[in-house]
């Protein structure tokens, strides 16, 4: 009898580990859940911070990139999400449905280059130490450039990696370089929910 009961407190601590160590990876993969209102108000806080936000599917601008706001037409705050997880975003997901999204929040554009320099060709390095804890080098390479030659399995030519690094070197239009940027490097980290049903 003595035995048995070992024997089930071992596995109900065993158990207890296991659900708390489940626990504990959500947080860390989801971060921060913080308001895209927070978010735009307090961005240089967050940059290189891993966070989760809440809002609407406004928009797909390319097949890694969406653009993720509040849905409203007034002081709309906006993030551009760009999908480095190597996998593409589900067909489920569709304008104007609700999203939560967990990513790196990086600075925009506009805070960290200088487009008449791109615009010019000039090689640059961007520091972004304050966004990821290092300099990335930002200089145009052969090889960055974007050659959708998709195959049978759907892959693209263009490395996954590239597409933060495809924003910053001024490949997407002038109008986003003022938004922030979410890095959605685990395709688990965006889902729709229904805010009624919560």
């Amino acid at each position: 009898m003595k035995s048995k009961l070992v024997w089930i407190v071992m596995m109900l601590l065993a158990l207890f580990a296991v659900g708390f160590g489940a626990l504990a990876q959500e947080t860390t993969t989801t971060g921060t859940t913080i308001t895209l209102d927070e978010l735009v108000g307090n961005r240089e806080t967050y940059y290189g911070q891993q966070v989760q936000i809440e809002g609407v599917l406004e928009d797909f601008l390319n097949v890694h990139t969406i653009i993720v706001g509040e849905g409203v037409e007034l002081d709309n705050a906006r993030v551009l999400v760009i999908n480095n997880s190597g996998q593409y975003f589900s067909a489920d997901l569709i304008v104007g449905e609700n999203v939560r999204v967990s990513g790196t929040i990086y600075a925009p554009l506009d805070e960290t280059v200088d487009r008449s320099a791109l615009e010019d060709g000039v090689e640059f390095q961007v520091d972004v130490t304050e966004a990821v804890g290092e300099v990335m080098d930002m200089t145009p390479e052969a090889g960055m450039e974007m050659t959708p030659e998709a195959g049978m399995s759907g892959s693209m030519d263009m490395e996954w990696e590239d597409t933060v690094s495809f924003f910053y070197n001024g490949r997407f239009p002038a109008d986003y370089d003022g938004f922030i940027i979410m890095e959605l490097s685990d395709i688990q980290g965006i889902s729709t929910y229904d805010p009624d049903a919560e």
